[in-house]
């Protein structure tokens, strides 16, 4: 099957009656795909009499909703492109966000636009009832020229929260829908649940998957997320390893604890990639029998390793996809060649420089990793991420983190060190239900621990965090990753940190 990444509602025709299930806002409702079509209809018709183009770029600035994905799938089909913003965009100027970002229109929701006075008729409500028509801008862009072929402006952060920004392309779209599609089976009997932002780019490809492919799409919202799981009873569920990591600890903490339960029971495929994953949850889910595979890939270039059933190994994230060439340079760096990358570039770059670069079809991740003997993919972390210790020592400090979360009450480490630090120090989250005041476990871990390594990766310094890791508070990004530069600043008093030369 041929996927038109720009007709997605000739898909969706294909399989009029699938459902489209919606839990926002505490506020359920179903629409069928049908209905799903009419309204792109609807919202191309609109766009199309405020004078987009082809080729124009269109900002959406919003919650998940209904409207966000109509109009999504709208901007498509009128060959422009969408500049998805995060929440927090909102923030500042509406006019100075047209000019910025180089945009015809910007679609903000009802709620976001609420007691603003900024916004010129360039900026039209999302999700009203009866929309005003507005009027687009006339704008050549200058910064970002469109190069045919653009589908999306997509922003994305790492550990440091340093935001960037890439320009996914239909073609490294639709190579990724197929690919996936092809090694998992996804099919019409499949149903798949949402509860991350849609600015997201990876929550937009599940729902162009469910389109495509005839599965049954659910969409929920984080505080729902645990309710939603069991009423709608997904197939197909993609989350961060901070999700698995807190099903199992439920199913541990309940009388007779199921997971499979509190996953609704029909589980067929899990997938995890985001950040790093604890090896104990891979095998707490392998001992219950239950899919959860652990895959590798960046924005920049999409997934690109995959464990999958009959071809998995714990502990990596698995082989090639097709069309997917890994090489190891001589400092360990994973390098990626793929025939049809999901971005071609950078519209943004990050403020402070970071360590993945985009040449070509090869991405430069920035991650260290070997390849095994079986092909098997394995990631130890970040260059960024390495520590050298003021001997001149270099330590990974994901490997050490590991070792570190084999405490029984440790939830989550984050070690520093380097600069002019001549030793390493930690923060610890605990697991739920263990006191912030109780460090006597910990002491006694570290005991055993720091004799075992060598003197530049020793704890010499540590805290416990009296509150949990988490994206409200800013010390995990949108994506579910530690944010190493909010948390070495929330607890560089506390141990004592230099201002420099931290990793």
């Amino acid at each position: 099957m041929v996927i038109e990444l720009n007709n997605l509602q000739a898909h969706l025709r294909r399989h009029p009656t699938r459902v489209v299930t919606l839990s926002l806002g505490g506020r359920p409702g179903s629409r069928t795909f049908e209905e799903l079509a009419a309204d792109v209809d609807v919202a191309v018709a609109r766009l199309r009499a405020a004078g987009l183009g082809a080729g124009m770029r269109v900002g959406i600035l919003a919650e998940n909703s209904w409207a966000w994905m109509v109009h999504d799938l709208a901007i498509s089909a009128c060959d422009a492109v969408s500049v998805a913003f995060p929440a927090d965009f909102a923030e500042g100027p509406l006019d100075e966000l047209l000019e910025r970002e180089e945009l015809a229109l910007l679609l903000v929701s009802e709620q976001l636009l609420r007691g603003r006075s900024d916004a010129s008729r360039a900026v039209m409500v999302l999700d009203r009832d009866a929309p005003e028509v507005g009027a687009a801008r006339a704008v050549e862009p200058r910064r970002y020229p469109l190069v045919a072929g653009d589908h999306s402006y997509v922003y994305s952060s790492g550990t440091s929260n340093n935001r960037k920004g890439m320009i996914v392309t239909r073609d490294g779209t639709v190579e990724l829908l197929e690919a996936f599609a092809e090694a998992y089976g996804f099919g019409d009997t499949d149903s798949i649940l949402i509860f991350m932002p849609f600015a997201g780019y990876q929550q937009r490809l599940l729902y162009y998957a469910a389109a495509a492919f005839g599965m049954d799409l659910h969409l929920t919202e984080p505080t729902y997320l645990f309710q939603a799981l069991s009423r709608f009873q997904p197939t197909i569920l993609i989350g961060p390893p901070a999700l698995y990591s807190s099903i199992a600890n439920l199913a541990e903490r309940a009388a007779k604890g199921d997971p499979r339960r509190i996953l609704g029971g029909r589980s067929r495929v899990l997938i995890t990639g985001m950040a790093r994953i604890k090896r104990e949850t891979l095998d707490y889910f392998k001992r219950h029998d239950l899919p959860l595979h652990e895959v590798y890939g960046l924005t920049e270039c999409g997934v690109v390793a995959i464990n999958r059933p009959g071809c998995e190994e714990l502990g990596s994230v698995g082989r090639p996809l097709r069309g997917v060439t890994l090489t190891i340079a001589e400092d360990g760096e994973i390098i990626v060649d793929k025939r049809c990358p999901l971005t071609r570039g950078y519209f943004e770059k990050p403020v402070a420089p970071h360590d993945t670069r985009i040449e070509s079809r090869r991405t430069f991740t920035g991650d260290i990793g070997h390849i095994d003997e079986g092909g098997f993919l394995h990631v130890r972390g970040r260059k960024a991420a390495t520590i050298i210790s003021s001997s001149g020592e270099k330590v990974q400090s994901e490997p050490l983190e590991e070792q570190l979360e084999e405490c029984s009450v440790i939830n989550r480490a984050v070690v520093f060190g380097g600069g002019s630090l001549p030793y390493l120090v930690a923060v610890f989250e605990c697991v739920p239900g263990h006191s912030a005041q109780d460090d006597a476990p910990i002491r006694d871990f570290l005991a055993r621990l720091n004799p075992r390594l060598p003197e530049w990766a020793r704890i010499h310094r540590w805290a416990i965090s009296d509150v949990e890791f988490t994206r409200e508070n800013g010390l995990m990004t949108q994506t579910m990753r530690l944010n190493r530069r909010l948390i070495r600043q929330r607890f560089a008093r506390q141990l004592d940190l230099p201002d420099e030369g931290i990793a």
